[in-house]
């Protein structure tokens, strides 16, 4: 994955592996720490963030700043107004496990998949991600208040363990599969799907889409398993052809 960041941003390794704390290098800015508390606040110099040791990201720390994607795959925590109003078009966070209120509201990307997220702290975590169309967090035990307050684009939620709080869909009329605890949640927004009474008819169609992946993804496991098994065979078959064709080489000879 880290090639990956590299290669797509056409960022050498050499000159990331030797650059110095919070040096920016074709606009990527290198953070090689596992905490600080400088603040990048309102900062327009780089618009990559290359942390791979870091493991929280604090208060306000790039808040209205030009950052369109960042590679921190050991953060566990994203504190309050982290990223709020940035540029992020995608994230890179496969342990995270907490974000607080505001973390990433105002942002640009499309979808987003937290395998470890467990926890929301306050509210309005993606506030107004206008091009936000899907979220799974499948450990999520709480989608908080304001979590998807005004994210017009969003149409695919899967959060199956949460509980849905109060106005945590408001005015994001476009939701319609939520695979979510059937709890009932009170809005006062008459925009979004609970509102129109719908709320039932969104989480069955959460239920059937969660199943439908679940089985995609078991398919498209056991292709690949196959795929390798069949790998294995061809070259196992290839040795002893080899071997057979030495063989009967020295016999001739």
């Amino acid at each position: 994955q880290t090639q990956e960041f590299f290669k797509s941003h056409k960022l050498h390794r050499e000159q990331i592996a030797k650059a110095k704390d919070f040096q920016v290098v074709n606009k990527c800015l290198v953070i090689n720490c596992k905490s600080f508390q400088h603040n990048f606040h309102v900062n327009k110099d780089f618009h990559l963030v290359f942390a791979p040791s870091l493991d929280l990201v604090k208060f306000e720390q790039f808040k209205d700043s030009s950052v369109t994607e960042v590679f921190m795959p050991n953060v566990k925590s994203v504190d309050f107004s982290a990223f709020n109003n940035a540029k992020l078009i995608s994230l890179h966070f496969p342990l995270l496990t907490t974000i607080n209120a505001s973390a990433f509201a105002f942002n640009n990307f499309t979808q987003i998949c937290f395998d470890n997220l467990i926890q929301m702290q306050g509210e309005s975590q993606f506030k107004q991600c206008q091009n936000l169309a899907r979220f799974t967090a499948k450990k999520l035990n709480c989608v908080n208040s304001q979590c998807f307050s005004k994210c017009f684009k969003l149409k695919i939620v899967l959060t199956p363990k949460a509980v849905i709080s109060s106005n945590a869909f408001q005015f994001s009329a476009n939701l319609e599969i939520l695979s979510a605890q059937k709890i009932d949640f009170s809005c006062t927004c008459k925009k979004c799907f609970n509102c129109k009474g719908k709320f039932e008819q969104t989480l069955l169609r959460g239920e059937k889409f969660l199943i439908r992946e679940n089985h995609n993804y078991k398919q498209n496991k056991n292709q690949q398993l196959n795929l390798l098994k069949y790998k294995k065979q061809k070259q196992i078959r290839k040795k002893l052809c080899s071997r057979v064709f030495m063989s009967w080489g020295k016999v001739k000879n």
